[in-house]
């Protein structure tokens, strides 16, 4: 696999490495450079800033926005915090999603 391949060449798989070494096959990434590897965040480091999993606000007041906002008058879009991810996410959403706006 290509976590093997980076593991091999310059990223150790340590624990810390594991969901680092995961996010790169995922992303079909089958090489780094040493100097790459020595500038990725260890997943302490990722957690330590931003927790361990997505944290979404706001679920409990879906049904009131269903009940006040008609369905042609609803759209979506998503919010963070600087550096969270929020500007990808929107490209993303914006190529693969009918969104108007």
């Amino acid at each position: 696999s290509s976590s093997k391949q980076i593991e091999d060449s310059n990223l150790k798989n340590t624990n810390e490495n594991e969901h680092i070494l995961r996010i790169l096959d995922t992303a079909k990434l089958t090489s780094i450079s040493e100097e790459q590897a020595t500038q990725l965040p260890t997943w302490k480091d990722i957690t330590s800033m931003y927790g361990d999993k997505p944290v979404i606000h706001g679920l409990e007041t879906c049904e009131q926005y269903r009940k006040m906002v008609k369905t042609e008058d609803r759209t979506i879009g998503p919010a963070g915090l600087f550096n969270t991810g929020t500007n990808l996410i929107w490209k993303m959403m914006t190529n693969n999603c009918n969104i108007d706006g």
